[in-house]
């Protein structure tokens, strides 16, 4: 093994297409949710095993169905997980993140036409 990771383990969560902020205790409908691999230890566990480089990740997530994800997710791109504690009972961690139409339609609003191609 090449290298070795330890850190936490973590998943993202990503609503996006929310109309506006929800008020307190209000529901509001997101056009699209994404479960992705979250914590910069595991992002970067992942792109040296892309890069080739056999790496391994030392961690701890919760036996739950975040927990399975997340280790799916570093051993479909090449990490060895052996070293990653199911810890029975305890629940992984996750982040959320709210991506909001009236932001983005404010952010289109100040680039100018041509750019709207390319990033602004």
């Amino acid at each position: 093994m090449d290298a070795v990771v330890v850190g936490e383990l973590n998943a993202d969560l990503i609503l996006s297409g929310l109309a506006a902020i929800p008020n307190y205790g209000e529901l509001q409908l997101a056009r699209g949710m994404r479960l992705t691999l979250g914590s910069s230890s595991a992002i970067f566990a992942c792109n040296l095993a892309r890069l080739g480089i056999s790496v391994g990740f030392v961690g701890k997530v919760g036996n739950d169905m975040v927990g399975s994800f997340l280790v799916e997710r570093l051993e479909s791109s090449g990490v060895d997980t052996s070293r990653i504690v199911r810890a029975e009972g305890a629940q992984t961690g996750y982040a959320s993140s709210c991506h909001f139409l009236m932001i983005m339609r404010w952010q289109l609003s100040r680039c100018p036409r041509k750019l709207l191609l390319e990033r602004c």
